[in-house]
Formats: structure tokens, sequence, C-alpha cells
């Protein structure tokens, strides 16, 4: 089996998509591409780590600070010979600052299809509602305004 891999412009292409994914070749480790965003009273973080074992991928808080760390391990090291590797066998690591109004002990995490999800809960005390206003003077002159009115 041959397998010419050296086309100038397509070599050049690749380095550019894993400079913008976050991959950095000469460091071996990158930086996951994410998403965040807020549903109802929860701010969701997605993270787009293909290839990782869910085992493998470390979610710690410290202070407010998200961290996402793991590695990508190769899975051809029984190969008898590597034609092609292209894909990152690298470790990862992502920080995200939360805010002091996120309720940092009932963060949950999954990992489907690649993608790490974590939901993170507004706090109860920051969560936004309604407050009913009183107005003990204003009735007390609309009803004084009514007995004037029938007099």
């Amino acid at each position: 089996m041959t397998i010419s891999s050296f086309d100038p412009l397509l070599t050049l292409d690749r380095m550019l998509s894993r400079m913008s994914s976050g991959y950095q070749g000469g460091s071996s480790q990158m930086a996951p591409p994410m998403d965040v965003y807020r549903r109802g009273d929860e701010f969701v973080v997605e993270l787009d780590i293909p290839g990782a074992d869910s085992s493998s991928i470390e979610l710690t808080v410290d202070r407010n600070m998200l961290t996402v760390a793991g590695e990508l391990h190769p899975r051809h090291e029984e190969a008898d010979e590597l034609l092609v590797c292209e894909r990152p066998h690298v470790r990862f690591r992502r920080q995200v600052y939360l805010g002091e109004s996120l309720d940092t002990d009932k963060i949950a995490a999954s990992y489907d299809n690649g993608v790490l999800q974590v939901t993170i809960p507004v706090s109860r005390e920051q969560q936004s509602r309604r407050i009913a206003v009183q107005g003990v003077e204003s009735a007390g002159a609309l009803n004084a305004q009514a007995e004037a009115r029938a007099e």
C-alpha cells in the first residue's frame, strides 16, 4: 500500500486548521474549542474533545476557576507499522472563570460523542425573581380620594 502524503497546499491547510482549533504542534498541548451559553437558570459549557476516554478527563473547581484537563492517547501503540499519524495525541487544558453568582457545589458533567457538557446552575440567592411591591401609602391615598368623591 502506497500513501502519498505530500501536497504543499494540503499540508499548509492542515497546519492552519490545527492552529485555529487550539492545537499547538510543537508544545503538544491544546485548548479544546468551547461554547458557553445560558439556558434558564444555568450556564452550559461545551468542549470538543473527540477521542478522549471519559475516565481520562479531569474536571476541577478551585476558587471559582473551572479547569478541564486530560490527555488524548494514541490507539495505535501495538501497530506493526504506522503509515499516517495526523490526529493529535496531546495533553489538553482549558480554564473558565466562574462568577460569584454560580453554585459550584452543584456542577454536573456528561461526555457524549466527543463533547463534554458541563452544567453550572445559578445559585439560589442570585436567581432572578419577581418582587411584589406593597403600596401602603398609595393604598391609603387612593382610599382617601375614593371617600372624598363619595361625599
